[in-house]
């Protein structure tokens, strides 16, 4: 494949376009759709032409694209037939172009776009397929909306044809639409910034400033990555800390296996299965076809091998999915994982009970929620749901606490498997028919002596088509999204069971308390002295460091990064082979040997 030039600009302070040398492309629109706004595709020929990814027309795309050409000229866009006038000057660009349009009340049709404009006070939200309805209505490729307050405008738009839907931080269109319903001309988006339009008869001229994101791309984090330092950093690494230090009295050992595999061992037999879709792709220098690991559970496969049975190991660490952002999930995120290899339902029961005391540990209101894929097979069996259909169909069940039951329905009757949804809402008493539910009930059995409760939970059905009995997931006060998930499957004709702790959510909701007491020790020109005193701390295990400047200026430091104690030394302490222990929290002083500081800190 000959890989496209893209260029990514930002209209109004925002609004970022994608424009690509390439014929109009829906996969790489759909795939840039997750890093920007929307996406053009340009050719320069004698008069230059964008082509939006949905044929709609879409103005700020168009005034990105007219500040890459010359000072000023014409050229051609979709959803207006009618050449258009362009003038860059600076980093501002203005089109000028005829216009045909319609309104009634507050809709506004434009030949390749149109709008409903509502004030706030009236409407708040805007809902994708309520869009997708009026593209269809007016025969429109896009349909967008507009919420105002005073001038200020608050934009969406659905695109048809890659059945996008996008809440817009500036939009060139929608601006317009907002002029002929309103009659202003100053239009402020959503980043602050404003568009201005100006309309002659049946002309428009439009102006704003466009951004040409190269240079920043250099630097930019790429989206649904991102850097963390500080606190947030310190609360994850404590919390990495006691996952891993229970880990550890469970006697499992740790394990290191490479980001990078070969594509088809990331892939597996699993290949329809949603996390599995949506690996990173790469290829080396020697053109070998490789993917970053989305999991650890398949390079199990792997490090089995030649183990001493059974074999527990643990490991922690960063996965990859190139999915779309959404919730609290990023692309790249951190799992504390724990598998025993050779298992069977006691060691089920010990797993959910280090993740009990993990839960304890972290201070979490969370609930343990178990099913078996075994059972659902029965009960999918039962129903005379095609064999050939069943991981569908589990795959449609797993979608319950993301979409609404009415969408499942929906997407069920297509393998004839609506009847489902109303077997999984039964009490647990009417699944001990099925002889899968022993599974069940067997592990409640063993889960007795660790004191281990768990809600049996029908629909759950993991997302995974490699689990082949019991499965696990933990929901916690605070966040929709699953902290912790698992279960048991067969790899290498071994039966396994494993469990995977996500640390990035785990960071959102939990509040562990730590016994590390941070200390800044201020060198008042006695550095020799603070180094001596340093390093004898370091001894006893107490986290410092020097900082060698003033004292207004080594506390305001202290206080920024969140130090629990100073320790100043001048020449009064010199003098006197003593420090002064400063508690940064309540401010208090204390003139101290050294001895007495780890006394008072330990």
């Amino acid at each position: 494949m000959v890989y496209p030039t893209v260029d990514i600009l930002k209209i109004a302070g925002g609004n970022s376009t994608a424009l690509v040398s390439y014929s109009n492309n829906r996969n790489i629109a759909k795939q840039l759709l997750k890093e920007v706004e929307q996406v053009g595709f340009i050719s320069n020929r004698k008069i230059p032409k964008l082509t939006m990814m949905g044929g709609e027309l879409c103005i700020n795309a168009t005034i990105a694209f007219a500040s890459q050409l010359s000072k000023r000229g014409k050229l051609f866009t979709s959803g207006i037939k009618k050449q258009i006038e362009y003038e860059n000057k600076g980093s501002i660009t203005t089109i000028k172009f005829p216009l045909n349009y319609k309104i009634k009340n507050n809709i506004v049709l434009f030949e390749g776009i149109g709008f409903i404009i509502f004030n706030r006070k009236y409407r708040e939200k805007i809902s994708k397929n309520y869009l997708a309805n009026l593209s269809k209505k007016y025969n429109l490729p896009a349909f967008g909306a507009i919420i105002y307050e005073k001038n200020r405008i608050e934009p969406y738009v659905y695109v048809r044809k890659v059945d996008s839907f996008m809440k817009e931080t500036a939009c060139g269109s929608g601006s317009i639409a907002f002029s002929i319903f309103s009659g202003l001309s100053k239009i402020i988006q959503p980043t602050g910034k404003s568009i201005k339009v100006n309309i002659k008869k049946d002309k428009v001229i439009i102006s704003a400033e466009v951004k040409n994101e190269e240079n920043k791309m250099k630097t930019n984090l790429v989206k649904g990555f991102k850097d963390i330092t500080g606190p947030v950093a310190a609360k994850k690494a404590t919390i990495k800390r006691i996952i891993e230090d229970t880990f550890q009295l469970y006697n499992f050992e740790p394990a290191e296996t490479p980001i990078i595999e070969y594509e088809e061992f990331v892939k597996g037999t699993n290949q329809t299965d949603e996390a599995v879709s949506d690996i990173f792709k790469l290829t080396d220098r020697g053109k070998r076809k490789l993917a970053l690991r989305y999991e650890f559970t398949f390079q199990l496969k792997r490090l089995m091998k030649n183990q001493k049975l059974p074999y527990k190991r643990y490991q922690i660490g960063p996965v990859f999915r190139d999915e779309p952002i959404q919730g609290n999930r990023l692309r790249q995120f951190t799992q504390c994982d724990v598998d025993t290899i050779n298992s069977t339902f006691k060691d089920e029961a010990e797993i959910l009970d280090l993740v009990k005391n993990i839960l304890n540990s972290l201070n979490l209101e969370a609930e343990i929620y178990i099913n078996n894929r075994k059972l659902l097979n029965e009960i999918l069996e039962k129903q005379k749901i095609s064999p050939a259909n069943q991981e569908a169909v589990i795959r449609e069940i797993d979608k319950l606490d993301k979409l609404s039951e009415k969408e499942i329905k929906s997407n069920l009757k297509k393998y004839k498997a609506e009847s489902v949804l109303k077997i999984l809402k039964q009490p647990e008493s009417y699944f001990k028919k099925y002889k899968s539910y022993e599974e069940i009930k067997t592990l409640k059995k063993f889960c007795k002596p660790y004191k281990v409760k768990f809600k049996f939970t029908p629909s759950l059905a993991r997302g995974l088509s490699y689990y082949n009995g019991n499965i696990f997931e933990v929901k916690a006060k605070g966040i929709k999204e699953t902290i912790v998930g698992g279960g048991s499957y067969m790899f290498n004709n071994t039966q396994c069971t494993g469990i995977s702790f996500g640390l990035d959510r785990l960071a959102l909701i939990a509040n562990p308390k730590t016994k590390i007491k941070k200390l800044l020790i201020i060198s008042i020109n006695q550095d020799e002295k603070a180094i001596q005193t340093t390093q004898f701390l370091r001894s006893f295990g107490i986290p410092c460091q020097i900082f060698y400047s003033k004292p207004g200026k080594a506390l305001e430091y202290a206080n920024a990064k969140s130090f629990s104690y100073a320790i100043l030394i001048g020449e009064k302490e010199f003098k006197e082979n003593k420090v002064t222990l400063k508690n940064l929290e309540s401010g208090k002083e204390k003139l101290l040997s050294v001895d007495k500081v780890i006394k008072e800190l330990l």
